[in-house]
């Protein structure tokens, strides 16, 4: 009961302070604000979050932002978590990781439908475990790598991490992608590019809008207000 009214506390806060936030459209599942990770962490995380929600359906997001201001860290990881709708409607079944450079602090942020997996307890074992250790060295990519892997296996199993074999399908679809291409180019040359920008209008013409989904990946889950965060 408690807990549920302290939760109750900070979504109010993050309501009457969303004049003064702006959060950010995210662009895929990792979002990094504050520039911190090489191009190869990045992409590292990101095969780790397309696995999982290629294999379990949960989504796990990744978020470094310079500063929380005006918010504390665990109100802005709920509102950003909401904001992107992280999960599945109806399974809320997301989790957000949000580091803070400025306030040097890490928050993990759970849907209602991950609760039993990742309760309050487990997240900030993860944390303990598997992100301060290389935080306390300087190396951010590094711990936010091996908090992601542990979370994917904590909800899917060690499978999900595991990469994937080529197969005569993934073959076979690279090669209509690439017979694709050559026709666009093809077409292009022909019209003198008019083409290529009828195309680019009608791509953007049905592009994704709307709840903080930029691009189109997350399902509109909720946050349960569970998880844990630290600083270091």
């Amino acid at each position: 009961m408690i807990f549920r009214i302290f939760f109750l506390v900070l979504m109010g806060t993050a309501v009457l302070a969303a004049d003064l936030v702006k959060y950010p459209v995210p662009n895929g599942f990792v979002n990094d604000y504050a520039q911190i990770l090489s191009v190869d962490e990045a992409c590292q995380l990101e095969s780790i979050s397309t696995n999982l929600k290629e294999h379990n359906g949960a989504e796990l997001g990744i978020a470094i932002v310079k500063t929380v201001a005006p918010l504390d860290s665990k109100s802005y990881a709920i509102g950003l978590f909401n904001n992107w709708q992280l999960g599945q409607k109806g399974k809320d079944n997301g989790v957000l990781i949000l580091l803070a450079r400025q306030e040097r602090r890490i928050e993990i942020e759970v849907g209602y439908g991950l609760e039993g997996i990742l309760n309050d307890a487990k997240c900030g074992e993860i944390i303990d475990k598997f992100a301060l250790p290389s935080f306390k060295h300087g190396k951010m990519g590094e711990g936010l790598i091996a908090t992601a892997q542990k979370i994917a296996t904590d909800i899917s199993g060690p499978e999900t991490n595991r990469p994937a074999a080529t197969t005569e399908s993934e073959s076979f679809d690279f090669l209509i992608v690439l017979i694709i291409l050559l026709i666009i180019i093809f077409l292009t040359i022909v019209t003198r590019g008019r083409f290529l920008g009828v195309l680019i209008s009608f791509m953007l013409s049905y592009s994704p809008r709307g709840g903080g989904r930029g691009f189109g990946g997350f399902g509109g889950g909720r946050s349960g207000g569970g998880g844990a965060g630290r600083s270091w």
